[in-house]
């Protein structure tokens, strides 16, 4: 949502018209934002030893009743060490901030309850922008949710699947669709945590929508077997 304010140069001192583009969700309660504003001041910041004019603005959620800080830096020029009345800005961050937790349904962390506590770790380290390990984190939840997942239906080969490689255990996933997101999962975690990236084209974000998509295709195999253990009356 672009907003325009009245707010003060800290250099000159004079009131400046600037137009931003409001953060969109209250980095706290994760609610839709509608860039309410308490207070504003445009001043300089340095990052990589450069010198970037900013807009420093103190917003207010109306749904959790808490304020926050959002940064905004210039659109066409964010290294200009000079404000332009036509410059838009947009966000760099805002704090403080929560991580917006994923919700899996109750099965889920009864069959792999530490695929949940990884998961949610590396969904936390993503949110506060630690994107260089958090796919890391995300192919460990994968490992834990495979192997946990073939523990329930193989209890009798525990020793062989918690002691075997990550591909060996995929190959032993029954159903296509499962099999073939947890090993596209581990191709591109291995990129995560190699020096060299083979998929180039794609990145974290993809074992987490990967990831997704195998608790998904779980969940609708645990409610088919619900409905197959119905007996005829």
């Amino acid at each position: 949502m672009r907003k325009t304010i009245t707010t003060k140069n800290h250099e000159t001192g004079e009131s400046e018209r600037i137009s931003f583009d409001s953060v969109k969700k209250c980095p706290l309660c994760h609610a839709a934002f509608n860039g309410e504003t308490m207070s504003s001041a445009l001043a300089p910041f340095e990052t990589e030893n450069r010198r970037i004019y900013g807009l420093y603005v103190l917003h207010y959620c109306q749904v959790c009743g808490i304020g926050f800080y959002a940064l905004y830096e210039p659109k066409s020029d964010p290294y200009s060490s000079s404000y332009s009345r036509d410059t838009i800005y947009t966000l760099v961050g805002a704090m403080p901030r929560k991580p917006e937790s994923k919700d899996f349904i109750a099965e889920i962390g009864i069959l792999s309850p530490s695929f949940v506590r990884i998961y949610e770790e590396a969904n936390r380290a993503e949110s506060y922008g630690l994107t260089s390990i958090c796919g890391m984190a995300y192919r460990k939840a994968l490992e834990y949710l495979v192997k946990d997942y073939l523990l329930e239906k193989h209890p009798n080969e525990a020793t062989k699947i918690t002691a075997e490689t990550l591909s060996q255990s995929i190959r032993r996933i029954d159903s296509p669709k499962i099999r073939t997101l947890a090993e596209r999962a581990a191709w591109l975690g291995n990129d995560e945590t190699h020096y060299l990236k083979r998929h180039v084209d794609y990145s974290y974000l993809d074992i987490k929508d990967f990831l997704e998509a195998m608790v998904a295709f779980i969940q609708y195999e645990k409610t088919v077997d619900k409905a197959a253990a119905i007996p005829r009356i």
